[in-house]
């Protein structure tokens, strides 16, 4: 497994323990600080994954578009 897999599954892990046990156990700056972080680890790979399905939906919409391959 890559370390950038590793780091998104680490990440949203790590949003999913803080946003529905830590938060509610110890509210404060330090849980706060933790999903800021979660969050620089998950969001680039969602943002890629729906860029990737944006683009394969488009050129299947508009054959002959895009870049050629």
């Amino acid at each position: 497994m890559s370390s950038g897999r590793r780091g998104a599954l680490f990440g949203l892990l790590l949003l999913a323990v803080n946003d529905h046990l830590l938060k509610r156990e110890w509210p404060g700056m330090v849980t706060g600080e933790l999903s800021d972080v979660a969050g620089m680890l998950v969001a680039p790979p969602l943002l890629a994954v729906g860029l990737a399905l944006t683009r394969r939906r488009s050129s299947a919409l508009a054959p002959g578009v895009g870049p050629r391959g």
